[in-house]
């Protein structure tokens, strides 16, 4: 895991780090945590390599409804409060090639940065 997440807050750069999502959670949901922290380390990185985005650029939508995925988003995003994360559990992803389920999409809508985005669909 890397030492930390890094996203501009306004003009200011900040890092936040997986213990630093677990103090703001808590010790209930620790997976969800870590499933948030891998889930922005990645995305961020095919989105923007090196660049640092800003968090109120980033929306996502996301099947997955357990707390600590949501608060490790939240803190890093500011997404929820700001009503840029969606959570529909009704959304189907398609397989990946190595057999595993997407159940987020990451878009931003900063210029220049192309937005990355998982296939998904409607369950009827």
């Amino acid at each position: 895991m890397s030492e930390a997440i890094y996203v501009k807050d306004q003009e200011t750069v900040i890092a936040i780090s997986y213990p630093e999502m677990l103090k703001y959670h808590g010790r209930a949901y620790l997976a969800g945590v870590a499933m948030a922290f891998k889930l922005l380390e990645l995305a961020l990185s095919i989105l923007a390599g090196e660049e640092i985005i800003p968090r109120d650029k980033i929306s996502i939508l996301l099947a997955v409804n357990g707390p600590g995925i949501i608060d490790g988003i939240e803190m890093v995003t500011r997404a929820n409060t700001h009503g840029r994360l969606t959570v529909d559990q009704m959304i189907s992803f398609e397989q990946g090639s190595a057999g595993c389920r997407i159940c987020w999409k990451l878009t931003t809508v900063v210029p220049h940065v192309t937005a990355a985005q998982a296939p998904v669909r409607r369950r009827s």
